[in-house]
């Protein structure tokens, strides 16, 4: 049996969360340039307020 080390993993979970979080906001493919400032300070704080590997 092999053993899984979870610490090992928890930062590439923790990744693909906040990518998925993201991508609701901002789908592939976006331009942030497009975007503008004030847009980008509010999902910065709306993401900051989700801790998806708490």
């Amino acid at each position: 049996m092999r053993r899984v080390d979870w610490q090992a993993r928890r930062p590439k979970v923790c990744k693909l969360a906040a990518n998925g979080l993201l991508r609701q906001y901002f789908p592939k493919g976006t331009d942030l340039g497009r975007h503008s400032r004030n847009d980008l300070d509010a999902v910065a704080a709306a993401l900051n307020n989700v801790r998806p590997c708490a």
